[in-house]
């Protein structure tokens, strides 16, 4: 019996206690997640609620943890953003009641801190004011649609209830705002309700980043809203930033129905402006702090019938409540609850959380109809259209330990204001100023610690390792784009990345790389780690990969790559390997079969890329593969034109390659390099000096050689005209004569030498058809040369000829040579 003397059933006392056990239990789920309690902020008009899951510029955004040894804090590091958000952004996410579409979205406003948690002011020394700050479609926007779970038709709404107006104006006139269905202009949502999914936007965070102690103008003084107060005016202050569009995309990727500013997805080319190295202290005490969608979506615990869930929400488009719901049917990619409070005719877009604190989906509610979209799936398909990278989630970089290191291992900011309001088959948590009343006896409210007491959180809430989100989301060469795009902020996942992309694995799948935006985000990363040597080089060395396909050559070029390459290489002048795979990726785009070599190697000698190259030549003599690979890339140069050479001789090429020569002479690898650009240089002299019309190197004949041959015996000094009539201009006498310095005769002998003693293989012909092209090509010049080159160079001739008879184009050039001393030795 009850104390009014009425007997008591058994199943409302199980009724009874089971909301109970969910009243308590939704008390220990608030306690875990109260500091982001403020990144649920309310939708202006009435529509809703929005979650503020990034905020790109804040420290807690781009964390990078610590000493992978030790495990040891040695303190928080600031990744700089690249143009993928703006500097004051902030990443919404929604449902597509409250934001249909991009246009809906146009102009709206949402609200911030209306309802602070109990302890906020004193935690920050200062008021906590209401902050609204506008929507910005316009830069970011994507909507995607949900399959609805198994379900029996929902059931019709009641009326509204008693004190909730249905007319847009109250009888004394005033208007109140839309706290209806039909004022909000939803009148028949069922068509529409069946394609609800999620919307991605960003606002402009600039009032609570620079003014976090003042709100905006006409709130300054604005009190916490009762639910007997008037809807709030909009008061967008004038001084809210309105932002042009941004850069040029460096690429762009077919993204389904993205509509979309080109963040992640087509990644700006121009260098950004990195301006955000130091955050002010109104930033490090901002109450608003973001909630991140997680990341290891298989270790999320699944959504099961039965289960208990607490959601935040704004009721009827108004008032932030907790409610604890029991889901009752599940899909797959949402849940459906039970639902039957007549005080909510709706509410849309607050953050579902389950009994352990995770941040699972987030809840539609419509009449007596709520069901929840799943994290996992908004996950996945803003992964999938890369979008993801916008919100900079944070991960941690090596493992740590979680009272140390945890971004989030704050003072508690104290429990939520209000209680439990128990109706239907829902739990309500009002936020309502007041004392609790109407409480079962049984009822006891969990004891909460001071609010300024400091509190460890759940490792639910710290930042996922690095290993973990790569093994969650790589599968084959389309994630590992993916993962550039959404994780390029995290080093190591980056630097994984790009190792798996560079690999052997997936030589197939790369000259498909542009079509994905792969050069897009490759370039883009090379720009935000400058200052990480080895992301920088993985980075390099997987551009240089690509770079084998015309395709990526075209895309490395119009994303302006020559740029970005030459930038780097001068600040890394010094490390080897930035150096050879950074000349390896320019050598391809200039080389004769790209599309674009002109436009390319304008780029390069307009940007200073000779000087850069001669430098490396000098400092590096003794590295192989950089010798080569920059060898290879001032051939291209001096092949495009013949100003190009006079550019290379007046920075002293000559003496610097017969140097590099002399040091390598054993280095077949790295003198393949340097011969090939000594015959450039002196194929690019002949031109100069009045020999026209001559045909490819590769397609010359000895016929050609027979024509332009310099037949007087006369000539003893360098700087005659030869009988032929080539008049050797001022750069191709300083060349030969650098060349004669170095005694290049002598060089060339020697190595065709030891190289006529060689097995003969593909390696040996190629370096021998260049060394003898560098031979026919100094005597093209000055015939006095054929002095230098003793009867023993006929002899090596003879003998590579005898070894080498299937190469014709090898034996031309020999026979050449041996005609030339003959004709030499009888002149004499």
């Amino acid at each position: 019996m009850d104390p009014n003397g009425r007997k008591i059933h058994a199943d409302d006392e199980r009724q009874r206690g089971s909301r109970i056990q969910r009243s308590l239990a939704g008390w220990s789920v608030i306690e875990k997640v109260t500091d982001f309690t403020h990144a649920v902020c309310r939708v202006s008009d009435g529509r809703g609620s929005a979650v503020l899951i990034g905020l790109p510029r804040h420290r807690q955004q781009h964390i990078v943890f610590l000493d992978g040894d030790r495990g040891n804090s040695k303190g928080i590091v600031q990744m700089e953003p690249t143009g993928r958000c703006r500097e004051h952004a902030g990443v919404l996410l929604t449902t597509s009641f409250v934001f249909p579409t991009r246009e809906d979205a146009q102009g709206a406003t949402v609200t911030f801190l209306e309802q602070p948690v109990v302890g906020t002011s004193a935690r920050i020394g200062r008021t906590i004011s209401p902050v609204e700050v506008p929507v910005q479609p316009g830069e970011v926007f994507f909507r995607t649609p949900v399959a609805e779970p198994p379900t029996v038709r929902p059931k019709t709404p009641l009326p509204p209830v008693r004190g909730v107006r249905c007319n847009p104006e109250d009888e004394d006139g005033s208007a109140c705002g839309p706290y209806t269905f039909a004022e909000v202009g939803f009148n028949n949502l069922s068509d529409f309700e069946q394609e609800l999914g999620c919307s991605f936007t960003i606002c402009d965070m600039s009032s609570l980043n620079h003014g976090a102690s003042t709100s905006p103008q006409g709130s300054s003084n604005r009190a916490v809203h009762n639910a007997g107060e008037n809807y709030p005016a909009k008061y967008l202050d004038g001084n809210f930033s309105t932002s042009s569009s941004c850069q040029q995309p460096r690429s762009c990727a077919p993204s389904g129905s993205l509509s979309m500013l080109p963040v992640s997805a087509t990644l700006g080319a121009a260098r950004m402006v990195r301006s955000w190295r130091c955050l002010t202290d109104g930033e490090e005490l901002n109450p608003v702090r973001p909630l991140p969608l997680p990341l290891l979506l298989s270790r999320l615990p699944p959504v099961k019938v039965g289960d208990t869930h607490l959601i935040i929400s704004h009721i009827n488009g108004w008032e932030r409540r907790y409610v604890v719901l029991t889901v009752n049917a599940v899909g797959k990619e949402s849940c459906r609850y039970d639902f039957d409070d007549i005080h909510s005719e709706y509410s849309s877009g607050g953050p579902i959380f389950d009994m352990q604190g995770n941040f699972i989906g987030i809840q539609h509610q419509r009449g007596f109809s709520a069901y929840g979209i799943f994290a996992s799936f908004i996950v996945r398909d803003l992964f999938q259209s890369m979008v993801l990278g916008i919100c900079r989630l944070p991960i941690a970089e090596t493992r740590h330990s979680v009272d140390e290191c945890s971004v989030y291992a704050e003072k508690n900011g104290g429990a939520s204001q209000g209680s439990f309001y128990m109706g239907g088959g829902s739990l309500r948590l009002s936020t309502q100023m007041g004392n609790r009343t109407d409480s079962p006896e049984s009822f006891r409210l969990p004891q909460f610690d001071d609010a300024m007491q400091v509190k460890k959180v759940s490792p639910l809430h710290d930042p996922p390792l690095c290993d973990d989100v790569w093994k969650e989301f790589y599968t084959d060469f389309q994630s590992i784009a993916l993962i550039l795009y959404s994780f390029s902020h995290s080093p190591q996942v980056t630097k994984t990345a790009l190792e798996e992309l560079a690999s052997k694995e997936y030589t197939k799948d790369l000259p498909e790389a542009a079509s994905i935006g792969v050069i897009g985000i490759l370039l883009e990363i090379v720009d935000e780690y400058a200052d990480n040597v080895e992301v920088l080089s993985a980075a390099v060395i997987a551009l240089a990969r690509a770079s084998l396909y015309k395709l990526n050559r075209e895309a490395i070029f119009r994303c302006e790559g020559i740029l970005t390459l030459l930038h780097i290489m001068d600040e890394y002048s010094y490390h080897v390997s930035i150096q050879h795979w950074g000349f390896c990726c320019l050598c391809n785009v200039m080389d004769a079969d790209s599309l674009v070599r002109s436009d390319a190697i304008r780029l390069f000698v307009q940007y200073d890329g000779i000087d850069l190259a001669i430098e490396v030549l000098s400092a590096h003599r003794n590295e192989s593969h950089v010798l080569r690979q920059t060898s290879f890339a001032l051939s291209c140069v001096v092949r495009e034109h013949v100003r190009y050479m006079d550019i290379m001789v007046s920075y002293g090429i000559g003496s610097i390659l017969v140097g590099c020569m002399k040091s390598n002479a054993e280095d077949h690898f790295a003198l393949l390099g340097l011969t090939k650009l000594l015959y450039e240089l002196l194929y690019g002299a002949l031109k100069s000096s009045g020999v026209s019309n001559l045909p490819d190197v590769s397609q010359a004949k000895d016929d050609f050689f027979d024509s332009i041959w310099v037949v007087s015996n006369e000539v003893d000094d360098i700087n005659t005209m030869s009988s032929s009539g080539i008049v050797l201009n001022n750069h191709a006498i300083l060349l030969l004569s650098e060349l004669d310095n170095g005694n290049i005769c002598q060089v060339l002998s020697n190595l065709m030498e030891g190289l006529s003693r060689e097995v003969p293989s593909s390696a040996v012909v190629r370096l021998l058809t260049e060394c003898a092209g560098c031979v026919i090509a100094l005597l093209l010049l000055y015939h006095g040369y054929a002095a230098y080159f003793s009867l023993k160079m006929r002899e090596t001739c003879e003998l590579i000829i005898n070894k080498n008879p299937g190469e014709i184009f090898l034996v031309r050039r020999l026979k050449t040579i041996v005609r030339r001393i003959d004709e030499q030795k009888n002149g004499e």
